[in-house]
């Protein structure tokens, strides 16, 4: 059985992908959470360390989670974003060049590098706005140095339970305290439902060949105040709440790219799979939020 090192099992999407995958594979999962039985704690901001942890270990697959995903954070903090999302994606690919085994390395990174007017594909040219998307561009050049390598581009949300900073959650949070939803009306996406995402990275590791640059995403957008009106109206919920504002109505400290839209056609292609549709996943977020008793 292929053994995989996962970073950041203990987030959002590690949390989620680790039952997927340990189906298949010998899952090993760091992060930062220590009351998690499947949870390693290690620091991969110490090189030393975590050289031994890979060289006793000797993965087949590294899947590279972990980072600082908070946009605001990492434009406060450059330092710290710097650290932690570039320089650790930097230790583990040092690792692989100098380790003779050879091993299959997937990094999850952002819709957050595109901001082109239509539509975004994998070759387009880059320019990110914000340090969050600059330090996902440089993590991929680092990445790149692999053959057996792959990057993910993608966007998904969920039901995060005990963890906070998602959309969902905030959503949540604001519906229960009886308080007005600001709608995002001009920054478009499309994201997949958090399962759904895992789902996928599952196949492509066991389909072996695959390659390079890809998007993971739905086959058609939105955008961020209408994927949460549109959850509104299919949990029953009271719309009064609700108002639909632009970016520059409300405190954002750093900027946003307005359109992530990304085409999926390569994806589609090489799985030989349709992509789902936003109301699809919205309405599996739906019956896991009725399921979890979460509305």
């Amino acid at each position: 059985m292929k053994k995989i090192f996962l970073t950041g099992a203990s987030g959002k999407l590690g949390s989620y992908l680790y039952p997927i995958l340990n189906n298949n594979f010998k899952v090993y999962g760091v992060g930062k959470k220590t009351n998690l039985k499947h949870i390693n704690k290690l620091n991969l901001l110490n090189n030393s360390n975590l050289k031994k942890r890979l060289n006793k270990l000797k993965p087949d697959i590294i899947i590279h989670l972990a980072a600082i995903t908070d946009v605001d954070l990492c434009e406060k903090n450059t330092n710290l974003a710097y650290k932690t999302n570039i320089l650790v994606t930097n230790n583990l690919v040092n690792w692989c060049l100098k380790n003779k085994k050879k091993v299959q390395f997937i990094y999850i990174s952002s819709d957050q590098v595109y901001n082109h007017k239509v539509l975004n594909r994998e070759n387009d040219t880059l320019n990110p706005l914000n340090f969050y998307a600059f330090s996902k561009i440089a993590s991929e050049n680092i990445v790149s140095k692999l053959k057996n390598s792959l990057v993910l581009r993608t966007n998904f949300f969920g039901f995060f339970f005990n963890k906070n900073g998602s959309l969902i959650d905030w959503y949540l949070r604001m519906l229960r305290l009886n308080k007005r939803i600001n709608l995002i009306k001009d920054i478009t996406f499309n994201p997949l439902y958090v399962e759904t995402l895992c789902s996928i990275i599952n196949k492509i590791i066991l389909k072996k060949d695959i390659r390079g640059i890809y998007n993971l995403g739905t086959r058609n957008k939105v955008s961020k105040g209408m994927l949460l009106y549109k959850l509104t109206k299919k949990i029953g919920a009271s719309t009064h709440l609700l108002k639909f504002v632009k970016t520059n109505q409300i405190n954002l400290f750093a900027i946003r790219p307005k359109n992530m839209f990304m085409s999926v056609d390569k994806i589609e292609k090489k799985l030989r799979v349709k992509m789902p549709n936003i109301d699809y996943e919205i309405n599996l977020l739906k019956d896991k939020l009725i399921k979890e008793n979460a509305i």
